[in-house]
């Protein structure tokens, strides 16, 4: 949600109240909507009660206008109790009276509040921290706009009902009974609703990990009430750095590194070391960040060990810049034996010992500058000569290579699954031919000696939180002003605000004469009368009302 249009209403006639004092709306005061750490699991929205009762969403539905309404006997989205994994744990669904709440991804991060709380720990203890369930489905866009389904909206547009026949009113078929496209198609029957939208006058760049506040100067529906949030601005802070511990931090990849298959052996070349490509993870499941725990594996088929401190050795594709050295410069291997080239910036040498951990003896050597093994196909080879290589990069060539693959990924090449290598079914065949490799798993050659991966435990686990994000979720430090003349709360002032007057009160919001009911609190009603809190969007009063009563303010006066 790069910029955001935000409206928030909630009519009391159907909420749940945790006490009988009037009416209360809630009020979207932040909101999170592209975290730097994983979206839509670190997104999140902070809500503001200015009512003098608490307010439990308890029950409620939660969904975008204009996606596909939810099936049959869907689970609320917010619920006291929700099963995690077969156990049943407790979520908070309370807006306390005059305070804030946050509402965050419960099912991304497995209604732990102490989660969110360890990213963000300067979240008041007394702050409720609400799981949503079904955020996936429902996140915070980067760049919204209104659906197509109600191109009038202000923006993309959330509901939150409170009951499931409340929210199937505000859906609608769109298809026909045969195909059948039913919609979300309006908020009408929703007790509070938000829309956000690009431009008009909104934050520009906020994202990148800054959440969108409201100052608390007037309405939340304004752009140039909000602003990105700041480190030490507003009480805004930057979140912690959090690990989640258990997490393997690769995938599951098989292969067959340092275990060559059975077969026939090439005569050694007569001069130069005889050396040859025997097996490449080109697209292995296992990724950290962006770069994939690629290898290539080469074996000795000459009789004599290679040191490559003395015989350095060029590993790269044929397009791309060229190498500034040599990338291949220590470690050795023997004759008959094979050697396991990975990317260093991927994967540690102690990562792939442990992914890689039967096969005994496993010589393994690091690449700091690694050519990126393209998944569709590629060309590498390996050199020796430096003269050679550097005219191969210019002409785009591997004839001066001491050999090369052009790999594929269609018939008869075999096909990739994004897990397993492909191996040299025996190395006396020819390298560039596709019949003449095989992946490691699946018909029609399964390599007897591949195996999955070990997972891999980082010391502290995969990062959760990036530790990167801006925010100051459960501190609305301004508050917001209260609503003259709005003397039963509901977040409009109306002819039922001159009711609760004229009856001697009490009066909510009153803001003229306080614990007194007289003249000056009917003239801010005056003054007020139509307003709306911010935030609140109710139909505009009629002026034949407004007759209405005065006639009866005349009356109450004689009386």
């Amino acid at each position: 949600m790069r910029y955001a249009i935000v409206m928030v209403c909630l009519t009391m006639q159907a909420l749940p109240l945790l006490s009988s004092s009037g009416s209360a709306q809630l009020v979207v005061t932040e909101i999170m909507y592209d975290p730097a750490s994983d979206e839509p699991a670190w997104e999140w929205l902070e809500v503001y009660n200015p009512g003098a009762a608490p307010i439990d969403l308890a029950g409620f539905f939660v969904d975008r206008v204009g996606d596909p309404a939810l099936g049959t006997n869907p689970a609320a989205s917010i619920r006291p109790v929700v099963g995690v994994n077969g156990t049943a744990v407790l979520n908070a669904t309370v807006v306390p009276a005059h305070g804030v709440a946050v509402l965050y991804n419960g099912e991304a991060l497995g209604y732990e509040p102490q989660r969110f709380r360890s990213a963000w720990p300067s979240v008041p203890a007394g702050v409720p921290l609400i799981g949503v369930s079904g955020w996936g489905g429902n996140n915070l866009t980067n760049n919204p706009s209104p659906p197509d389904v109600a191109p009038d909206l202000p923006g993309l547009t959330f509901g939150f009902w409170p009951n499931e026949s409340s929210y199937r009113a505000d859906t609608a078929n769109l298809g026909t009974a045969i195909d059948p496209d039913r919609r979300v198609v309006r908020v009408s029957s929703a007790n509070f609703s938000f829309a956000y939208a690009s431009g008009a006058g909104w934050p520009l760049n906020s994202g990148n990990g800054s959440s969108i506040q409201h100052n608390g100067v007037g309405s939340t529906t304004v752009g140039a009430n909000w602003g990105p949030a700041a480190i030490g601005a507003d009480n805004a802070f930057q979140s912690t750095q959090t690990h989640l511990p258990g997490a393997p931090v690769n995938g599951a990849d098989r292969g067959s590194p340092g275990r060559l298959p059975a077969g026939n052996r090439p005569a050694p070349r007569p001069s130069g070391p005889s050396l040859m490509i025997s097996e490449i993870m080109a697209n292995p499941a296992s990724i950290t960040g962006s770069r994939e725990w690629e290898w290539v594996e080469i074996v000795n088929y000459g009789t004599q060990a290679i040191d490559f401190a003395t015989t350095p050795l060029w590993l790269d594709d044929d397009d791309g810049s060229a190498l500034n050295g040599a990338n291949v410069f220590f470690g050795s291997i023997p004759a008959g034996g094979t050697a396991v080239l990975f990317d260093a910036n991927a994967a540690t040498l102690a990562q792939m010992q442990s992914a890689w951990n039967q096969s005994v003896g496993l010589n393994l050597i690091p690449v700091i500058a690694w050519p990126t093994l393209a998944n569709s196909g590629d060309t590498i080879g390996l050199w020796t000569d430096p003269i050679g290589y550097a005219i191969d990069k210019i002409q785009g060539t591997v004839s001066g290579a001491l050999m090369s693959v052009t790999y594929d990924n269609i018939s008869p090449w075999p096909n990739d699954n994004d897990a397993d290598s492909i191996y040299l079914r025996d190395l006396t065949y020819p390298t560039n031919v596709g019949a003449a490799w095989a992946r490691s798993s699946g018909s029609p050659y399964p390599d007897a000696k591949a195996y999955r991966a070990a997972a891999v435990f980082d010391p502290l686990g995969v990062i959760d939180n990036s530790g990167a994000d801006v925010g100051s979720p459960g501190h609305y430090g301004p508050a917001i002003a209260p609503l003259a003349g709005d003397y039963n709360n509901d977040g409009q002032v109306d002819s039922a605000d001159y009711t609760v007057w004229r009856d001697g009160g009490p009066l909510a919001n009153e803001t003229a004469s306080p614990h007194v009911v007289d003249q000056a609190d009917y003239e801010a009603w005056r003054v007020a009368y139509q307003a709306t809190a911010p935030g609140y969007a109710v139909p505009e009063p009629s002026f034949l009302p407004l007759l209405a009563v005065a006639g009866g303010l005349a009356a109450s006066l004689r009386w």
